[in-house]
């Protein structure tokens, strides 16, 4: 599982969160205020050097801690740049 920093957010990408396990087309965001499932939202993810914006919907979340898990939601990104997928596809497994 690989994992890295971001920003996240309903307007604009500005909480901090942690990423981890990543597919082309989704991901979890390790966060203790994880937004509502339905929510659109915005982050800012680094990727070889540069800032990817990505944008998602929140499928669900997770509130308390569970089965040594953390909080956070899954994330299906909408249309994720090239640029983003070529690195997701490129990762160790």
């Amino acid at each position: 599982h690989s994992r890295f920093r971001e920003r996240w957010g309903v307007e604009r990408p500005s909480l901090r969160a942690s990423t981890s396990d990543l597919s082309v087309h989704g991901m979890f965001v390790a966060t203790r205020r994880p937004a509502e499932p339905g929510s659109s939202l915005r982050l800012d993810v680094e990727i070889a050097g540069t800032t990817a914006r990505l944008d998602a919907v929140v499928m669900w979340t997770r509130h308390e801690p569970e089965d040594g898990l953390p909080c956070g939601m899954g994330l299906r990104l909408v249309h994720p740049p090239p640029a983003y997928a070529d690195f997701v596809t490129a990762l160790p497994t």
